[in-house]
């Protein structure tokens, strides 16, 4: 009897350890998970800020201005010193598309980490907004900017087809960007708006939101 009481307490006690061995594992793998998620919303965050700051700060009428200082005159331009404003302009929209790419990664990483079954959950439904703004701002910003370096050209065109033509006036170009900027600035104040709202989205889920959601996932068995 004693033999068989032992071989039951034995056999308690391996049960016992391998429980707690997969209740480990199981809370390694939810703070893995968890650390995968909180990355992926940071970059999320960082890549659409980013994005804001590198390429939509730039005031393009300043920016072309200062590049025409060193024009004849101050005010004409050449052709070729106007090609090479365009070259500036087209790895400008090139680098841009590359971080709406990035952005629209980073958002994808969130959907892959983050549990969506709540819909009142501002942090899904602040980055989902988001990642909707810029999908279409992206579509918009290559037919404008496009457009912007079509009329460009025409213009380049234009003065090398028609050498009697008067030099190349930098107000002709100006115009073209205002109509540009105009066309695209309501986009970004609502990428800039909506970054904001998942920026304190953010700020909640890891000040409360988040250690709630641990506390639970590390209880659950």
């Amino acid at each position: 009897i004693t033999d068989k009481i032992e071989s039951v307490k034995t056999q308690y006690t391996k049960s016992i350890e391998e429980l707690k061995a997969d209740l480990s594992i199981r809370n390694e793998q939810k703070l893995r998970i968890l650390e995968k998620r909180n990355e992926a919303l940071l970059k999320l965050f960082e890549a659409c800020q980013e994005l804001i700051t590198r390429k939509f700060s730039i005031d393009l009428p300043y920016f072309l201005l200062k590049q025409s200082q060193t024009a004849p005159n101050n005010q004409t331009i050449t052709e070729n010193f106007l090609i090479k404003i365009l070259s500036h302009f087209r790895n400008y929209q090139l680098s841009t598309e590359r971080l709406c790419l990035k952005v629209m990664s980073s958002g994808t990483r969130v959907f892959l980490f983050y549990p969506s079954n709540n819909p009142n959950d501002v942090v899904i439904t602040s980055s989902i907004k988001l990642m909707e703004l810029i999908f279409s701002f992206q579509q918009i910003f290559s037919e404008e900017f496009t457009n912007l370096m079509s009329s460009i050209y025409e213009i380049i065109l234009s003065s090398l087809t028609n050498k009697s033509s008067p030099p190349i006036n930098i107000s002709k170009i100006i115009p073209l960007i205002d109509d540009y900027t105009n066309k695209i600035q309501p986009n970004i104040n609502n990428i800039s708006e909506a970054i904001s709202q998942y920026g304190a989205a953010l700020n909640n889920y890891f000040n409360k939101l988040g250690y709630t959601q641990l506390a639970d996932q590390l209880s659950q068995k």
